[in-house]
């Protein structure tokens, strides 16, 4: 992809034919994945092209440079841009081709889509009702923060929430809404937004656990009863179609379990469960591919969608709830697990399960709501 975004660069700079330049700029365009308020390249090499400096952050700012070139008015600079600032660990950016194409593209969108100097005043509506009503004026990295109470939200329904510039109206306006909510009921049906989750729990016995362990309940598995001391396996499985950092699951515990956390000195060893892998389906990666004949076949199984993938996590036991906190979770398939013992008889709810890219929480995926059982 970078190799073809060099080459629209310079087909727009030098004004080659126009025909093939713009069916270069669709090929370059469908690399692209849109993510959050973002947007990524899609290309997934590896180390393959790291001889020649490659990396996914450059390619991200040679296709950005390479789409300002062709079509200044690009809507997706402003999304990609975002996707660049994002990749910066503590302000910079891992090498010095990723600063140096970085900062070019960069500074092409300034010159294509911020030539202007803003001085403008933004507004925000909620139907009839003003959300803002503020000044910009000069540049400035600043952002301005506006909120709605839930009762306004609830009177305004049905009504247009707008955004527009008045005054001199030079520059542009960026803009970005997000609504907070709480249902009043535990939602019937589960939810993709980005992360599939599914969630299962099984009835063990401390003999039975390593032969457990190393399967994963079908599609659609439901919650069994259990009985006042008994231990249950619970299983969490997430899809995630692309690679995602920061993703935090949250999985909350019905108030008849108790979570048994094997890291403390008065938990029987017997109870020890890993908290992911050990699967029969699961892909070992950490062989050398050019010597592992079965290589080629992994990576079908991987494609097929029918084997696991590993990822490095911290997971934290809660009294209410257990936390799995992924660095970061490639395109594939994930399964975390972790064990609990039905303590007090009962029938209690059983909130959704949620997945979540930390950083932008529009991307996300939760179970329906249920209801578990512990019988005396």
């Amino acid at each position: 992809l970078f190799a073809r975004a060099q080459l629209l660069h310079a087909m727009a700079v030098g004004k080659g034919d126009e025909p093939a330049r713009e069916q270069l700029q669709k090929d370059v365009e469908a690399g692209l994945r849109i993510d959050g308020n973002k947007a990524v390249v899609a290309e997934n090499l590896g180390d393959e092209y790291a001889v020649y400096m490659d990396s996914s952050t450059r390619t991200n700012a040679l296709v950005l440079r390479a789409l300002i070139a062709s079509k200044p008015g690009h809507p997706l600079a402003g999304r990609l841009v975002r996707g660049l600032l994002e990749d910066r660990k503590g302000g910079k950016w891992s090498t010095t081709q990723e600063s140096a194409y970085a900062l070019l593209s960069i500074d092409e969108f300034r010159k294509a889509q911020e030539r202007d100097v803003p001085d403008f005043v933004a507004q925000a509506w909620l139907g009839d009702h003003q959300i803002l009503d503020t000044p910009m004026s000069g540049r400035s990295t600043s952002a301005v923060h506006g909120s709605v109470a839930p009762g306004k939200v609830a009177a305004s329904s049905g009504s247009v929430l707008a955004f527009q510039m008045t005054g001199n109206q030079k520059g542009t306006l960026y803009y970005e809404a997000r609504l907070t909510y709480a249902k009043k009921e535990l939602p019937a049906i589960p939810l993709d937004r980005g992360f599939f989750v599914q969630k299962s729990m099984r009835i063990v016995t401390p003999q039975a656990l390593e032969s457990t362990i190393r399967t994963v309940p079908a599609p659609g598995a439901r919650f069994p009863d259990a009985k006042g001391g008994d231990l249950v396996l619970v299983d969490l499985v997430i899809v995630s179609p692309h690679p995602q950092d920061y993703v935090v699951i949250d999985d909350p515990i019905p108030a008849g379990l108790e979570a048994v956390n094997s890291r403390f000195a008065t938990t029987a060893a017997s109870t020890f469960v890993s908290a992911s892998g050990g699967e029969d389906e699961t892909v070992d990666d950490s062989e050398d591919e050019d010597s592992d004949e079965g290589y080629n076949e992994e990576r079908d199984r991987l494609a097929r969608g029918d084997a696991w993938f590993d990822s490095w996590f911290r997971q934290e036991i809660r009294d209410d709830r257990v936390l799995y906190f992924v660095d970061h979770m490639g395109a594939g398939m994930f399964h975390y697990r972790y064990l609990a013992r039905a303590t007090t008889p009962g029938v209690y709810m059983l909130p959704p399960t949620k997945a979540e890219a930390m950083y932008h929480p529009e991307v996300f995926g939760r179970t329906a709501g249920a209801s578990f059982r512990v019988t005396p």
